[in-house]
């Protein structure tokens, strides 16, 4: 498969992640009553709507769509959320408009390599599938219920934070993918999912047009 990189010139408008298939469909019996299952395949869906402006911008996109080769390739898509982590100073982080690049080379029509600032790290290792970590802050105001976050290739959103005397810990959905050594980084300033386009065939980008365009981009997380 094909890990594409994420195309820095689109902006993106009014992006939302949401985490889907949590749980099974509500059946209800003869008494009325409802039976509440939950499901182990939950997963992240993301929607945004995009503006191409200029001849840069509209030749990386369709250069982007053209790898992605419909369901086939992945990106690491960049998660924004206006009401993000604070650092230890009470301001804002910044976030970057494209996704790390690991182990490969650059060109024109693609964003620079980034690397997310060390402020939060885990006390303890954990296990896959967990759901609540131990933390250690290092610059950073804190993790707020609602925050994004990402450890190794998951990313999580977190239900619960509370201190106790050897520290805090954070309740987030969903499980984690893989597990996860002490130290290792919780990524709170560019957190980024791999994802593989859901509407394909709906993206329609006119390379004739010089003026702005405007599009829809669906994806969903490549488990």
């Amino acid at each position: 498969l094909m890990q594409v990189n994420w195309p820095f010139r689109l902006q993106q408008n009014s992006p939302s992640f949401k985490l889907v298939g949590q749980s099974l469909t509500p059946m209800r019996g003869l008494s009325g009553a409802s039976t509440i299952v939950p499901s182990m395949n939950a997963h992240w869906e993301a929607k945004m709507d995009v503006q191409v402006r200029g001849k840069e911008a509209q030749l990386q996109f369709e250069a982007f769509i053209a790898c992605m080769e419909g369901y086939i390739g992945t990106t690491l898509v960049p998660v924004k959320h206006f009401h993000g982590p604070l650092d230890s100073d009470g301001l804002p982080l910044s976030q970057p408009r494209v996704g790390r690049i690991s182990d490969s080379g650059t060109m024109e029509h693609w964003g620079l390599g980034t690397d997310s600032i060390n402020m939060a790290q885990l006390r303890s290792s954990v296990v896959a599938r967990a759901t609540i970590v131990e933390v250690d802050y290092i610059n950073t105001a804190g993790i707020r219920p609602g925050h994004f976050f990402q450890i190794g290739k998951s990313l999580c959103k977190a239900q619960n934070v509370w201190e106790e005397a050897d520290g805090v810990r954070v309740q987030f959905q969903p499980p984690l993918r893989e597990a996860a050594a002490a130290g290792a980084k919780l990524v709170l300033d560019s957190p980024v999912l791999n994802m593989r386009l859901s509407n394909p065939d709906s993206i329609d980008i006119n390379g004739m047009s010089r003026t702005t365009q405007y599009d829809s981009l669906a994806f969903e997380e490549a488990v």
